[in-house]
């Protein structure tokens, strides 16, 4: 989902959970692996083939 770039509301939904708690767990993961916004962060997942189906 994060490596396809899905939006925060489709992985909401496809999760059952509230908006919210995507917004909270991809900033959390985007901090603790250094990365400054989205693009920077679907580039580490590409470039470490973290590709997930």
């Amino acid at each position: 989902m994060l490596s396809r770039g899905e939006s925060n509301q489709e992985i909401a939904e496809e999760f059952g959970v509230k908006l919210k708690t995507i917004y909270t767990h991809r900033r959390n993961l985007m901090n603790k692996l250094g990365c400054k916004n989205r693009i920077t962060f679907q580039k580490l997942f590409f470039n470490n083939k973290c590709l997930f189906k």
